[in-house]
């Protein structure tokens, strides 16, 4: 486990650097994931998430940090077959966007970056607290990738997958 945790701070402040150099949110989690060998990332996921920076194209909704959370770990735990349980990806991000909110009280980029408007979104304030999102959100991700824990801590979540996953469809 003190690997693991070694492992995740060294990619956290890896991806921080990556943001401070210029990839976007996204782009900076998902190559240091790949670099520090956590997990198998494809060129074309890093290119597609170029899109995403800034809260989804610079819109500064959804933290592209948490959704970069998200692909990394729907790229291990998702499915290709809708036969496959959703379970093993969602409840994974579900505890990723519970930690998030834990720290930071949102999922918005406008809101977590709220004090910094679009004239001074370049500043080296604003850049600090999105390399601060970036290197949690990057530890989080990493923990979560090898987490074995793959039930919801909300119960009538966890019932309702129960309901859903028998059925394989909607009614």
């Amino acid at each position: 486990m003190k690997d693991r945790n070694k492992q995740a701070r060294a990619a956290g402040q890896a991806a921080a650097e990556k943001y401070k150099k210029g990839w976007v949110c996204t782009e900076a989690i998902l190559l240091s994931l790949r670099e520090h060998d956590l997990l198998d990332v494809p060129d074309e996921l890093v290119k597609a998430s170029t899109a995403l920076g800034a809260g989804l194209g610079f819109s500064r909704n959804t933290c592209a940090a948490l959704i970069a959370g998200a692909l990394a770990l729907g790229l291990k735990y998702g499915r290709t077959d809708r036969s496959v349980s959703r379970k093993k990806s969602w409840s994974r991000v579900d505890q990723l966007v519970e930690r998030f909110e834990k720290q930071y009280g949102t999922v918005s980029c406008k809101e977590i970056t709220q004090k910094f408007s679009i004239n001074v979104f370049a500043s080296p304030e604003r850049i600090n607290k999105c390399m601060d999102v970036i290197s949690f959100t990057t530890r989080e991700t990493t923990n979560l990738l090898f987490d074995s824990k793959e039930n919801f801590n909300d119960p009538e979540k966890e019932a309702y997958f129960a309901k859903r996953e028998s059925k394989h469809s909607y009614p």
